[in-house]
C-alpha cells in the first residue's frame, strides 16, 4: 500500500446503504476484523473518481476477508454529478464544558474583586461594616457563573460540506460568522500541553482572505481527528494538500536560537540597568527594615525563572519543524504546547527574507510568508537555509499562478451542475507575453540627490539626508522576473521582499516635477497578501519597458473599445464639494474678524483677508488635481490618472475591484467614487516592537467631480457583474432584481443621541436641532440585496452609495447585541479578500435575517 493511502482518511458505505466514516487505515483493518468491512464492501478516498471495492486497494484489508455468499451485494451508491462523491455528513461540535468555562469564571472573580474592594473601602470610609463589599463580591460571582453559562450554551461550530461557521454569544447578545471553505488560507491547530494530556482538547484556528480575525473553534475535543477532516473538506472544494512531494524540510539552527536569545537577554539587562535605581531604592528600604535577606532570594528567583524562560524557548525553537511539499507549507512548532498548521500553495502571496545586523554576522535568515488576505504574515526565525526555503515557496506561488484557484475550480464545478444565481462576469485567462521582459534596477543618482539641494542652508540636516539616501541608494536593487517583481536591501539590516504577478491587484505610477525634469518616475504595487505595498521608487523611465510590465502583471493593452469619463471640475462644482470646509473657515473667519475689532482694528484686514485667501488656495491645489482628471473603462481593466504638478496613474484589472462608493456633492448629480482594490496598505511607522502596531488602510483611489456620480458607479457595478460589454457608448443595464430590503432601526441612533447628551452637557440645549436631524439621517439608510449585488444607501446632504458584488463576498457575520436586541435589530457584516475589517457592515438592520440569509444564498450560489 502506497504512503499515500495510508495517511489518507477513508469512507465506506454499510449494509444500510449510508456512508460512514472518515476513518484512518488502522481503524479500516479493525473494522474488517471485527467483519464490519468485507471484500465487496464500496469505499472511497480522496482522490478517487467513483467508489471502488476494498478488495482492489491491496493492503487495505485482511486478504481473508471475503464476502459470504449468501450476503446480498453492497448497493452501489447512486452517482452524484461529475462522478464526484456524495457530500460530507456535517458536524456539530461544541467546546468542553470545564475547559470552556473556567477561564471566564477565574477571569469573571478577579474582575468581581474590583467592585467589591472598592465598595470595602467606601464603607470603612462611612464607618459602615464591610458585608457589603462581600454581597457586592457575591453578587458579580453568580453574575459571572451565568454570563459563562449563556456563553456555553450559545458557543457551537458547525463544519457543513462548503462552509464552516461558528456561533457564539454572551448575555445580551448572539452572533453567527461564516467562511465558505474554498476561501481558506491558513489553518492551525493548538494543542494546550497540561489540558491536552488531561483532557484531549486543542483549539483550531481558521483564516480566510476575508476573516477580519481566525474563527476559532475552542477548546473541542479530538482536535486532530477535525484538523483531518476539515482538510478532506478543503480537498473537495478544490485544494490540493495532497502532499505527495516534499521539497524542502529545516529546522532553525542552534546559533539562530542563540542570536534570538541572545537579543532577549540583551533587552532584559538593558531593562535592569534603566531600573537599577529603583531597584537600588527598593533594596535599601528592605536593609533599613531588617528584611535585606529579601533581595538575594529575589535576585535568585529571578534568576532560576529566566534561565527555564530561556531553556524552555531553546526547547520550543529547536521543535520547530518547516515543510515545503509540492501543493502546501506545513509546520510545527512548540515544546510543551504543539501547534500545527498549513498553508495551501494557492493562497501564498509571497516570501520574503529578513536579517538583521546579527543575522548577517552568522549567516542566518528569517523568512516571512504571507498568506492572500488580511496582511496575515506567518514568521520562520532563525533559519540556515532560509533563501532555499524562500524560493522553493515561491516556486510553489509561480506554479499555483498557472493553475484554477480552489474557488474558480469551485465554481466551475457549480456552473456545469446549475445554472449562476447571479450575474457573473467571465474574464479571460491570463496570457503570459511571448517574451518576458527582465531587468535588474535602481534609484537614479541625479533624481535622489538634486532635490536635496533645498536642504543646503541648513547644513548638518543636508550632510545628515545625503548620508541616508545615498546609503539607502547603493543598497537598494529591484529585479524584474519572469514571474515576480523583487526588491531588496541590504546594508547593516537585509530584506528582500518579492511579489508574484498574480497576487498583484494593482499598479499607481507616481511622478512630480522632479522626476518630469529628470524622466524617472515611481511604481507601486499592491498586493492580496502583503499589508506593505513594493515600491520601485526614482526608476528612469528609459529603462522601464512599461507596456511589457502591464501585460506581465495582467493588464493588457489598450482596448480598441473604452469608455472615458472625463471630470466636470469647476468653481461651483468644487465649492459644493468642500461645503462643510468652506463653512467651518467662514466661521473661523468670522471670529477672527469679531476678534480683531474687539482688541486690534489693525488686524481687522488681515482676518477678514484669511477666507478669500483659504478659498483661493484650496481652489487652486483642486484644479491642478482634478481638472485633467481621466477616468477610463478598458475591456478588462480601469485606468484613472489625476494631477498636472503631481501625478498619479492607476491600473487595475476588473477581476480585482471589490467594491465602490459614490458620493454626490449638494444641489446636483455630479460627485466622487471611490474604487476599492483587494489588499490593505500599512500606514505608520514600520516596525515588529510591541507598541508600534501600523493601521491597515484598504487600497483605493478616488476620482472626483464626475458627471452624473451614481450613473457611473452603476456602469462600474454592471461592468464587473458581465452585464455590460465595453464601448465608447457604453450606459447602465437595466435595475438588477430586488430580493430584500430593509431600513435602519430608529431606537438605536436616538438611544446613542440622548447618551451622547447627557454625557456632554451642553448637547442637551441642541437636542432640538439635533434629533430631527438624527431621524431625518436614520430613516434615510437603506440596506437592499438585489440578484447580483449588495447596496447600501445613506446621507442628507452628502449622498452616498456603496456596493458589493456578491461573488466578491468572502465571508458573513451576523450579531445581535443589547440595543440590538432591545430594538429589534442587528448587524450584518460582509468581508471581502484582502481586508483586516469588515468591507460593509449593515448596522441596526430591521431585517438583518432576511439581508444574512439572502446575501449567504446568493453568493454561495454566484
Amino acid at each position: 500500500m502506497s504512503t499515500e493511502a495510508q495517511t489518507a482518511v477513508w469512507f465506506y458505505v454499510d449494509s444500510q446503504r449510508e456512508k460512514q466514516g472518515p476513518y484512518t487505515v488502522l481503524e479500516f483493518k479493525e473494522l474488517a476484523d471485527q467483519g464490519v468491512i468485507l471484500a465487496d464492501t464500496l469505499i472511497w478516498s480522496n482522490g478517487y473518481e467513483a467508489w471502488v471495492p476494498a478488495r482492489q486497494l491491496a493492503g487495505l484489508i485482511p486478504e481473508q476477508t471475503s464476502s459470504p455468499k449468501e450476503t446480498a451485494p453492497e448497493p452501489t451508491p447512486e452517482p452524484s454529478p461529475a462522478n464526484e462523491p456524495e457530500p460530507l455528513p456535517d458536524e456539530s461540535h461544541k467546546p468542553r464544558w470545564g475547559s470552556f468555562v473556567f477561564p471566564r469564571l477565574i477571569v469573571g472573580f478577579a474582575l468581581s474583586l474590583i467592585p467589591s474592594l472598592i465598595a470595602v473601602i467606601a464603607c470603612l470610609a462611612l464607618q459602615q461594616p464591610p458585608l457589603i463589599g462581600a454581597a457586592v463580591f457575591l453578587l458579580f460571582a453568580i453574575l459571572t457563573v451565568f454570563a459563562a453559562l449563556v456563553c456555553y450554551r450559545k458557543e457551537r461550530y458547525e463544519l457543513t460540506d462548503t462552509t464552516v461557521l461558528r456561533h457564539c454569544g454572551g448575555l445580551m447578545s448572539d452572533q453567527t460568522t461564516e467562511v465558505e471553505i474554498c476561501n481558506i488560507t491558513h489553518v492551525s491547530m493548538k494543542r494546550p500541553w497540561l489540558r491536552h494530556k488531561l483532557f484531549g482538547i486543542g483549539t483550531i484556528e481558521i483564516e480566510s482572505a476575508g476573516t477580519s480575525k481566525p474563527v476559532a473553534l475552542k477548546a473541542i475535543c479530538d482536535p486532530a481527528g477535525v484538523y483531518e477532516r476539515l482538510t478532506v473538506r478543503m480537498q473537495r472544494n478544490g485544494y490540493q494538500l495532497k502532499k505527495k512531494e516534499l521539497l524542502h524540510e529545516e529546522r532553525p539552527a542552534i546559533r539562530g536560537i542563540l542570536v534570538h536569545s541572545f537579543q532577549m537577554v540583551m533587552g532584559t539587562i538593558l531593562a535592569l540597568i534603566f531600573g537599577s535605581s529603583t531597584l537600588a531604592s527598593l533594596h535599601q528600604q528592605l536593609t533599613e527594615t531588617g528584611l535585606a535577606w529579601i533581595s538575594p532570594i529575589a535576585i535568585g528567583l529571578f534568576a532560576v525563572v529566566a534561565l527555564a524562560f530561556f531553556l524552555v524557548y531553546f526547547l520550543d525553537m529547536r521543535r520547530r519543524t518547516y515543510r515545503v511539499f509540492d501543493d502546501a507549507v506545513v509546520y510545527e512548532e512548540g515544546f510543551l504546547t504543539r501547534r500545527s498548521a498549513f498553508i495551501p500553495y494557492e493562497n501564498i502571496a509571497d516570501a520574503a527574507t529578513k536579517r538583521t545586523f546579527l543575522d548577517q554576522v552568522f549567516n542566518i535568515f528569517d523568512v516571512l510568508v504571507s498568506c492572500q488576505g488580511s496582511s496575515t504574515v506567518i514568521k520562520f526565525r532563525g533559519l540556515k537555509e532560509g533563501v532555499q526555503l524562500s524560493d522553493f515557496i515561491e516556486q510553489l506561488v509561480t506554479e499555483a499562478n498557472q493553475k484554477p484557484s480552489p474557488a474558480e475550480r469551485l465554481a466551475a464545478r457549480r456552473s456545469d451542475l446549475e445554472e449562476p444565481a447571479i450575474p457573473s462576469r467571465q474574464e479571460p485567462d491570463l496570457v503570459a507575453p511571448g517574451e518576458a521582459w527582465i531587468a535588474d534596477l535602481g534609484m537614479h543618482p541625479t533624481r535622489v540627490f538634486v532635490p536635496l539641494l533645498v536642504l543646503l542652508p541648513i547644513f548638518p540636516l543636508w550632510i545628515v539626508a545625503m548620508i541616508q539616501w545615498a546609503i539607502k541608494m547603493t543598497c537598494t536593487t529591484y529585479e524584474v522576473r519572469a514571474g515576480s517583481i523583487g526588491h531588496s536591501y541590504r546594508f547593516l539590516t537585509s530584506s528582500e521582499r518579492e511579489f508574484a504577478y498574480d497576487k498583484i491587484t494593482g499598479l499607481v505610477i507616481k511622478e512630480n516635477l522632479w522626476d518630469r525634469l529628470f524622466g524617472t518616475f515611481t511604481l507601486r504595487f499592491w498586493s492580496i497578501g502583503s499589508g506593505q505595498s513594493l515600491e520601485l521608487a526614482h526608476v528612469h523611465r528609459s529603462l522601464v519597458d512599461l507596456d511589457a510590465l502591464l501585460r506581465q502583471i495582467g493588464i493588457p493593452n489598450a482596448s480598441e473599445q473604452s469608455r472615458l469619463i472625463p471630470s466636470r471640475f469647476g468653481a461651483f462644482a468644487w465649492m459644493r464639494a468642500r461645503l462643510y470646509r468652506l463653512s467651518f473657515s467662514l466661521l473661523a473667519t468670522i471670529g477672527l474678524v469679531v476678534a480683531a475689532v474687539l482688541t486690534d482694528e489693525s488686524l481687522f484686514y488681515l482676518a477678514a483677508g484669511l477666507f478669500p485667501l483659504l478659498v483661493l488656495v484650496g481652489f487652486a491645489y483642486a484644479w491642478t488635481f482634478y481638472s485633467r482628471q481621466q477616468l477610463i473603462f478598458q475591456d478588462h481593466h480601469i485606468e484613472a490618472a489625476q494631477g498636472i504638478i503631481a501625478r498619479k496613474s492607476y491600473f487595475v484589472r476588473y477581476r480585482n475591484v471589490k467594491q465602490n462608493v459614490v458620493t454626490t456633492y449638494p444641489g446636483g448629480t455630479d460627485g466622487s467614487l471611490q474604487i476599492f482594490v483587494a489588499g490593505e496598505q500599512m500606514i505608520g511607522q514600520q516596525s515588529e516592537k510591541k507598541g508600534q502596531q501600523q493601521i491597515p488602510v484598504p487600497c483605493s483611489f478616488t476620482l472626483g467631480f464626475l458627471p452624473d456620480a451614481m450613473k457611473q458607479g452603476q456602469l462600474l457595478d454592471d461592468i464587473l457583474g458581465g452585464r455590460v460589454e465595453v464601448t465608447s457608448e457604453c450606459e447602465p443595464a437595466e435595475p438588477l432584481e430586488l430580493v430584500t430590503e430593509s431600513t435602519r432601526g430608529l431606537g438605536n441612533a436616538v438611544f446613542f443621541l440622548f447618551l451622547w447628551s447627557l454625557l456632554l452637557v451642553p448637547m442637551i440645549l441642541l437636542l432640538p436641532i439635533t434629533l430631527p436631524l438624527t431621524i431625518l439621517a436614520t430613516k434615510r439608510w437603506r440596506y437592499r440585496v438585489e440578484r447580483g449585488r449588495m447596496v447600501a444607501s445613506w446621507g442628507l446632504l452628502f449622498k452616498k452609495r456603496a456596493s458589493i458584488l456578491l461573488d466578491r463576498v468572502d465571508s458573513l457575520e451576523q450579531r445581535q447585541g443589547f440595543l440590538n436586541k432591545m430594538f429589534k435589530n442587528g448587524n450584518v457584516s460582509i468581508m471581502t479578500a484582502g481586508s483586516s475589517k469588515p468591507d460593509l457592515v449593515m448596522v441596526a438592520a430591521k431585517s438583518y435575517k432576511n439581508l444574512y440569509d439572502e446575501i449567504r444564498q446568493l453568493s454561495r450560489k454566484g
